[in-house]
């Protein structure tokens, strides 16, 4: 089977690694999940990878890393940070 198609980019600038808050219809924070981006062009991304986990949302991250041979933005917290 596949599923989803192919996207072409070159040279990503680097993966960031953030949180995003979800909420109910009355604007309650009802949890949170985190997101893997690769940040390319023009300041254009790639959603790569979406967890709840965030040890392994930085497993996945440094891996992306040591493969494309390019910088983890930290962007978990208020004050983001390079890796």
């Amino acid at each position: 089977m596949k599923f989803g198609s192919w996207i072409a980019f070159e040279n990503p600038a680097y993966v960031s690694v953030f949180k995003m808050k979800f909420t109910d219809k009355r604007g309650n924070k009802t949890g949170e999940i985190i997101k893997i981006n690769l940040f390319y062009s023009d300041n254009k991304h790639l959603t790569i990878y979406e967890t709840g986990n965030l040890i392994e949302a930085f497993s996945v991250a440094n891996y992306v890393k040591e493969i494309l041979n390019i910088k983890v933005l930290d962007a978990t917290s208020n004050e983001s940070k390079w890796l």
